[in-house]
């Protein structure tokens, strides 16, 4: 048999135009996903969010690094562990405004956030591209007073100095804070009848700190702290959280001491 006989039909079988037609679309199908694979854009990449904590108030700027950032996105923003939905393809929460956009870089220019933590979702044309869960947190608020009970536990003669009224006067690693920033004080102190607790004393030991452990008194104090708003929506004092099981540190001229605290009665 011929391989086109007189009736133009392939094999005998197949017309020679409908079997050209079919191998022309099987051709496509390769470079079709060829072309896709070459001229697709492909998502953006969100790598780092900077910084990861704000002030309060308006024209406050993000850095988001990464990869193939583009024209035209959206970023928008909705308070961490809250829902995020769009509404007629238009996200509900607040946007903010790109100021400056590289492929590896881009700016944002925050509006005005109630202090929390955010997620951070960017969108492009009613879709969503790219997303940073708990991205950044807006510090600060007004201080509100925070009634915690702590166990301290420290050594006899300390023991004596500690006074209801006594003014925290501990000064956190980093940036000082402001000077008129609202101090903890101790209210009711109680010393805890029982046998002696231990006690970790650190002193210096070349260079460093060695924990030596000696016997001590449990003192329960009820401490009045003007605690703030930071990471995840927690009550921190000091770059210390305030929660149940968190340590506390209490300071004064006179005496330095460290405390567990074991309940917290928020405003």
């Amino acid at each position: 048999m011929s391989l086109i006989d007189a009736r133009g039909r392939l094999f005998g079988r197949f017309n020679l135009i409908d079997a050209g037609v079919a191998i022309f679309i099987l051709a496509l199908v390769p470079a079709g996903l060829v072309t896709y694979r070459v001229f697709r854009v492909p998502n953006p990449e969100i790598a780092s969010v900077s910084p990861d904590t704000v002030p309060p108030g308006g024209n406050r700027r993000l850095r988001l690094t990464g990869r193939h950032f583009r024209p035209y996105l959206r970023v928008t923003f909705n308070r961490t562990g809250e829902a995020f939905a769009l509404v007629d393809g238009t996200p509900e929460s607040t946007e903010g405004r790109l100021l400056t956009e590289t492929p590896t870089l881009v700016e944002v220019q925050l509006p005005e956030l109630a202090p929390g933590a955010y997620d951070l979702h960017l969108f492009d044309e009613g879709q969503q591209v790219a997303e940073k869960l708990h991205a950044f947190t807006v510090s600060g608020g007004p201080p509100m007073r925070i009634d915690a009970v702590v166990r301290f536990v420290v050594s006899p003669d300390l023991a004596a100095m500690v006074a209801p009224g006594d003014e925290d006067a501990y000064v956190p690693p980093g940036p000082p804070p402001p000077s008129d920033q609202p101090q903890a004080t101790l209210g009711a102190v109680t010393v805890l009848d029982g046998p002696a607790a231990s006690q970790l004393r650190m002193s210096p030991q070349l260079g460093g700190y060695m924990a030596v452990e000696e016997p001590g008194l449990v003192l329960e104090a009820v401490v009045a702290i003007p605690a703030g708003r930071g990471a995840a929506g927690l009550w921190e004092y000091k770059k210390q959280p305030i929660r149940a099981g968190d340590a506390l540190r209490f300071e004064t001229p006179r005496y330095a001491m460290l405390g567990i605290i074991r309940k917290v009665a928020e405003p």
